[in-house]
């Protein structure tokens, strides 16, 4: 029996149709799986760059925060004492009032080592002329008479009182310096006052100082740590860390906070 040729080649030409067929069905499918692919890729790219973004902003915020915690901070006992103790309550000196203002200001900023008050010497005032020192010891005392807090200090006074009374002829305000205090760097600040507006002669002043190294080993790392751990973190973000600089370069808080991760912030 003889088979033409559309009978001859009908089986490849039904295996080539489905062969076609199949081809048709794997572009129809491949199509639509390489479309979503495509934007699972971008999708995954984008929330890469947006996670980034996050962390930026994060940290951004994190550092605006801590430095202005910390300004403030630095800035508080300047208000709050300082400016809080007005001329008349320290010429001549009033113990109940400064001594409780005082006190506050060490609750409140406890990097402060010491605060000092002096008056000019003036005929009949047994506290004027007097290089008198409040610290934490001083707050503690069980004692009913505020005057009683206060002590002579030599020490400082021989540290301090001349420099400041030689800053007087600068006629500003407030003065503040770095100095030796009983063989340890102590930051100095004091408001000055004089006995008219012209600032001619130096009347009294309230001053504080504060322990350099205390301050960089022990309150600032306590300000950051209380800083990061009152954050709310977005889920899935790593934890935040802090690190602290001075104007050299040099660390003063190395890297700093409660998770491994760190943010170059």
């Amino acid at each position: 029996m003889r088979l033409n040729a559309r009978q001859w080649f009908s089986p490849l030409y039904t295996a080539d149709r489905g062969v076609r067929l199949a081809l048709r069905l794997a572009v129809a499918i491949a199509i639509p799986v390489g479309v979503l692919f495509l934007f699972q890729y971008r999708a995954l790219a984008s929330l890469e760059s947006t996670s980034a973004v996050v962390l930026r902003q994060l940290s951004t915020d994190t550092v605006d925060n801590a430095a202005r915690s910390i300004e403030s901070a630095l800035k508080e006992p300047h208000i709050s004492v300082l400016l809080a103790i007005p001329q008349a309550r320290v010429e001549p000196l009033d113990p109940g009032f400064v001594a409780p203002v005082l006190a506050g200001g060490l609750q409140a900023s406890p990097f402060i080592h010491t605060f000092y008050v002096w008056t000019r010497p003036t005929p009949g005032d047994p506290l004027s002329g007097r290089w008198l020192a409040y610290d934490q010891q001083s707050a503690a005392l069980d004692t009913a008479a505020d005057a009683r807090r206060f002590r002579e200090d030599p020490v400082s006074r021989a540290a301090l009182l001349r420099k400041l009374q030689d800053l007087a002829s600068l006629k500003r305000a407030i003065v503040a310096f770095s100095d030796t205090i009983d063989g340890r760097p102590h930051y100095v600040q004091a408001q000055l006052r004089w006995s008219s507006p012209a600032r001619e002669e130096l009347t009294s002043l309230v001053a504080f100082a504060v322990d350099a190294e205390r301050l960089r080993t022990e309150y600032l790392p306590s300000l950051l740590t209380t800083r990061l751990q009152s954050l709310q973190q977005p889920a899935g973000v790593p934890p935040l860390r802090l690190a602290l600089e001075d104007g050299d370069g040099r660390s003063v808080v190395p890297g700093h906070g409660p998770g491994d991760s760190f943010v170059d912030a």
